[in-house]
């Protein structure tokens, strides 16, 4: 074997699992779980009340908004059963949220007299928000720079 063969060889080796880890970490991100899926069920039940609620406040339990001024049943309906419930004064109940939905970040929902009085906020950054592409444009970077060594190596020694 020549000795650009055996670079060409050693360059392939390299080249090989970053490929393929390119790949699946495309194929991941593709498959990945995206949190709950839109119910046809939940929004029929919202769309149901919108005589009673309004056609402005039916949409926003759709994109999953709580506002001072709704009820438990709309909070419900909006984000699910809360992962627990605290009562730290008499008169007032807390919904905690440890789990909200992926494009919420509130903690919990306070209610007085049956009304959301507030939703606090915590502001959490998205782990990964470019998805795989830095990843992706670095592996193949990578690649086409050992290519072009390995090429190098092959025809001009």
């Amino acid at each position: 074997m020549q000795q650009g063969e055996t670079v060409f060889w050693i360059f392939m080796i390299v080249l090989t699992p970053i490929s393929v880890g390119s790949f699946l970490v495309v194929i991941w991100w593709m498959a990945r779980p995206r949190g709950e899926t839109e119910s046809a069920e939940r929004i029929d039940r919202i769309w149901r009340q919108r005589d009673i609620w309004g056609e402005a406040i039916c949409r926003q339990l759709i994109d999953r908004q709580v506002e001072p001024g709704m009820t438990p049943e709309m909070v419900r309906l909006a984000w699910g059963d809360p992962q627990s419930v605290r009562q730290p004064k008499p008169d007032i109940e807390q919904w905690l949220y440890d789990d909200a939905p992926p494009e919420t970040t509130t903690n919990y929902v306070s209610f007085q007299a049956g009304q959301v009085t507030t939703a606090t906020k915590a502001t959490l950054k998205p782990l990964l928000t470019w998805g795989p592409w830095p990843i992706i444009i670095i592996s193949l970077g990578i690649s086409i720079l050992v290519s072009m060594i390995a090429i190098g190596v092959v025809f001009f020694t």
